[in-house]
């Protein structure tokens, strides 16, 4: 009976992927999107999961969507000296998440169904930390709301918006999904890959880590042996 068992082992290791990789990196350089007012392009990289999807749109934003509903993914933008938005209030605070507290709350306030085709209700803030992104200082609140659609489709919604301070510059990186499909260790995790220096030196975070097939017959092994 065991030495039938051990065969099996045997064969089912024969198929065993020894490692694979489950990200894209975009490496954003020269040409498309965010332009400086001296007309050079500002370089990024960032990682994003595989099945996921980048839409580049005419005003400097990168878009990264999971799935085509336009309503889970996250979008990518430059602010303040570089490109001048020195109206934003908060280029001019050193956390500016002081600011987008009071503005994405009064925000969803003022929408409604005649001006807008959409109501926000039940804003909330359920978190906020601050941390580092490739050693530039970073803040990140979480936000749940209800959103409701013209056609009256209810959604329960969780974002998120993290600053990335780089000199007189913020980074901005906003994270829109329905609660459902909400994963703050995976939005952290793509979030962490920013990268604004040496962009081409990334190392893929989302590859499974190499196991050698001695490995996986020893423990298949003891797997086996504790169930007999």
């Amino acid at each position: 009976m065991k030495s039938v068992i051990f065969i099996i082992i045997i064969l089912s290791i024969g198929g065993f992927t020894v490692s694979e990789s489950f990200s894209e990196i975009l490496v954003h350089e020269g040409g498309v999107g965010i332009m400086t007012e001296t007309g050079n392009w500002y370089n990024f990289s960032i990682q994003y999961p595989l099945e996921w999807d980048v839409i580049l749109d005419e005003n400097g934003v990168v878009n990264i969507m999971s799935d085509n509903t336009g309503k889970n993914g996250l979008y990518i933008i430059l602010k303040c000296e570089i490109i001048d938005w020195s109206f934003y209030d908060q280029c001019n605070d050193e956390n500016p998440l002081n600011i987008t507290q009071d503005d994405a709350k009064e925000f969803c306030t003022k929408l409604n169904f005649v001006e807008n085709s959409v109501l926000c209700d039940n804003y909330e803030i359920i978190d906020i930390f601050s941390w580092e992104i490739n050693d530039k200082p970073s803040n990140t609140m979480v936000i749940n709301y209800k959103f409701d659609e013209y056609d009256m489709n209810v959604k329960q919604i969780t974002n998120t918006i993290t600053y990335i301070h780089h000199g007189n510059d913020i980074w901005s990186i906003a994270t829109f999904n329905e609660s459902d499909k909400f994963d703050l260790d995976a939005i952290k995790k793509i979030t962490s890959t920013l990268k604004l220096e040496d962009i081409h030196d990334q190392d893929d975070i989302f590859q499974i880590k190499p196991t050698s097939w001695l490995d996986e017959l020893i423990n298949m092994i003891k797997l086996v042996f504790n169930w007999i």
